[in-house]
């Protein structure tokens, strides 16, 4: 039964990193792109625009939050495994980031 949780659990971290992936490639990278483009404007669209970054960025920020209290809560049944490990500081590096963002 154990391990069972312990697969859902890993499970469900690959989803919502899968998720947060998607977004991050689809919205913040084409927001990054807007602003790196030399001699133009910086301005979104129009206003269904915004609303659409800002609902995406906050559906990630709130799928972040939701993978970085299951690990948190999971922090001492994985310690020991290597790869939980990794996920764990480069996911909280990136959440850092992603608050700021925000």
């Amino acid at each position: 039964m154990i391990e069972n949780n312990s697969d859902e659990i890993f499970i469900q971290l690959l989803k919502n990193i899968s998720t947060i992936k998607g977004y991050i490639l689809t919205k913040i990278n084409t927001i990054q792109n807007k602003l790196r483009r030399p001699n133009r404007r910086i301005r979104l669209v129009n206003t269904k625009e915004i609303v659409l970054y800002t609902s995406d960025i906050n559906y990630t920020y709130d799928t972040c939050q939701s993978t970085n209290q299951l690990l948190l809560l999971n922090k001492e049944k994985f310690c020991h495994i290597e790869t939980f490990s990794t996920i764990n500081c480069l996911f909280s590096q990136f959440f850092s980031h992603l608050k700021v963002f925000k």
